[in-house]
């Protein structure tokens, strides 16, 4: 995070460098030849990405200023199964008193141990295999359950 690698696709507004997803292209270019492990593509990009797509103003505050930042981590828990399909999933958002209740399984969370915060896919209507009804949740990884 030294480096600055985690500020280059966000606005300036949060932190960032303004040079979108494309301007890591040469970053991902140099873990790829030297097999380096980092969440950068699981933090940042997945997961810093739908925050700032889809989070509201207090989220996108909080949580991209420590993800540039290197002070948390944030991962992607969509698939439910050995293949990326997201329309199937079945993972369940019922609406309770403070929020919403989420009831089911994720499965092969990108760099999910050891983040701080998971952007969960979770039906909030219709059916597995239906391509409306997903909601995402932001969900701390000290969450209970």
């Amino acid at each position: 995070m030294e480096l600055g690698w985690s500020a280059i696709p966000f606005p300036e507004d949060f932190g960032g460098l303004d040079f979108g997803c494309k301007g890591l292209g040469p970053i991902f270019e140099s873990i790829g030849r030297n097999l380096s492990a980092t969440p950068l593509l699981s933090s940042v990009v997945l997961g810093g990405s739908l925050v700032l797509l889809a989070g509201n103003p207090a989220q996108q505050t909080r949580w991209l200023q420590a993800v540039i930042g290197g002070e948390q981590r944030l991962a992607l828990a969509v698939d439910e199964r050995s293949r990326h399909n997201p329309s199937h999933i079945a993972l369940a958002a019922k609406a309770d008193g403070q929020g919403y209740c989420l009831h089911g399984d994720k499965f092969w969370v990108i760099d999910g141990q050891g983040a701080d915060a998971y952007v969960v896919a979770a039906r909030t209507s219709g059916q597995p295999g239906d391509t409306q009804g997903i909601s995402l949740f932001l969900v701390p990884a000290d969450s209970r359950g």
